[in-house]
């Protein structure tokens, strides 16, 4: 007799091997009907919705398990179910009564589950069941923000076909097109588009969906908003553009693509800064290689006097300070307190860019 044959000898066992006869026997045990598995805390039905068919929940019900048992985390079966796409084991359960609309400790409902998972299929039992399209978690969340922040985009139509709104905004004020843009999900971007997602839409500080890509160096989503006519300038964080961020985040085929599309360079923020400054600050060397090659102004200066050249000195930036005096930074340049780069670099303990700047090769 091969292990596969031998009798199970747990319910749990049973459960796993999908041995529906003897799950009816060892669920006569009370005590094994009350065994709980993994760290989850999950009771024998929590199992047989997540690995088991039909037979197997009706087995357990019928011999007193819960339908609305709770894990550790506040997860009923239904939820077991749900998230492994068991299509089978959902309408058993919704046939004995679950709760679609029932939530966890996080407050997801099985709609953002299968929302999360990508099942239509289950998504479109439970909505048939009265799932809530609407329904929100403990951050504002439905279950469009989840799909569009998985990008996909299958459900993403789906949901809206079922009525979800594109431009709920969550707790913080992400919206589903945020998501997607700041997760890269350029498919789901422009889906979301094309269902009427707000481009112009800000979130609690002000950034758009563009400048989220742009943020996390998503070049096919920046691409797909320009095409969908969003502007590229557009002020967001600080009266920082889009541009300005991706150079202050080095992401260079961001920049290469909004110069491409006429991002204006020399575009200053709240506090007069240019991207080559925001480049120069965070020693993105990369970013501004390509700013300069494409002629932003080295010279251009803030409400305080500083230059680019300034702010790359007092951050430690040697490579960066090297290229801004290639392209014709003015080292004797003094910020509005009298302080030359050089001054900076020595007052902050930058000795390498101190003396490169003191070089012959410099004045």
């Amino acid at each position: 007799m091969t292990a596969a044959e031998e009798p199970a000898t747990s319910l749990l066992d049973a459960i796993e091997r999908c041995d529906v006869d003897s799950v009816r026997l060892l669920s006569i045990d009370q005590e094994q009907m009350c065994t709980t598995s993994r760290e989850e805390a999950a009771t024998p039905l929590h199992i047989a919705s997540e690995c088991g068919g039909p037979d197997i929940i009706q087995a357990l019900l019928e011999a007193g398990s819960s339908i609305s048992a709770r894990d550790a985390k506040k997860r009923t079966p239904i939820f077991y179910a749900v998230g492994v796409g068991n299509l089978d084991a959902v309408q058993a359960l919704i046939s004995a009564g679950a709760d679609v609309n029932d939530v966890d400790e996080r407050g997801f409902a099985p709609i953002h589950v299968a929302a999360v998972g990508g099942f239509l299929d289950v998504a479109r039992a439970l909505l048939h069941a009265g799932a809530s399209v609407e329904s929100k978690d403990h951050r504002g969340r439905g279950p469009m923000h989840y799909a569009a922040s998985c990008g996909i985009v299958d459900m993403v139509l789906f949901l809206a076909e079922c009525g979800a709104e594109v431009n709920e905004a969550d707790s913080r004020g992400d919206g589903p097109l945020h998501m997607a843009a700041s997760k890269g999900r350029a498919e789901a971007v422009e889906a979301l588009v094309g269902l009427g997602a707000r481009v112009d839409a800000r979130d609690a500080r002000e950034q758009t969906a563009a400048f989220l890509a742009a943020a996390n160096g998503h070049v096919d989503v920046i691409s797909r908003l320009h095409l969908a006519g969003v502007p590229v300038d557009h002020r967001c964080h600080l009266g920082m553009t889009p541009l300005q961020v991706a150079a202050t985040k080095n992401h260079v085929k961001v920049v290469e693509a909004l110069l491409e599309v006429g991002a204006d360079m020399e575009w200053q923020d709240d506090s007069g800064r240019t991207p080559l400054f925001s480049a120069a600050g965070m020693g993105s060397a990369h970013a501004v290689g390509r700013l300069v090659q494409a002629g932003a102004a080295v010279n251009v200066v803030d409400g305080c006097g500083v230059t680019p050249l300034h702010v790359a000195a007092m951050g430690g930036q040697l490579d960066v300070v090297k290229l801004l005096v290639a392209a014709g930074a003015e080292v004797g340049a003094e910020d509005d307190n009298g302080c030359s780069a050089v001054v900076l670099a020595v007052a902050l303990g930058h000795s390498e860019i101190a003396k490169f700047l003191m070089g012959d090769n410099v004045y």
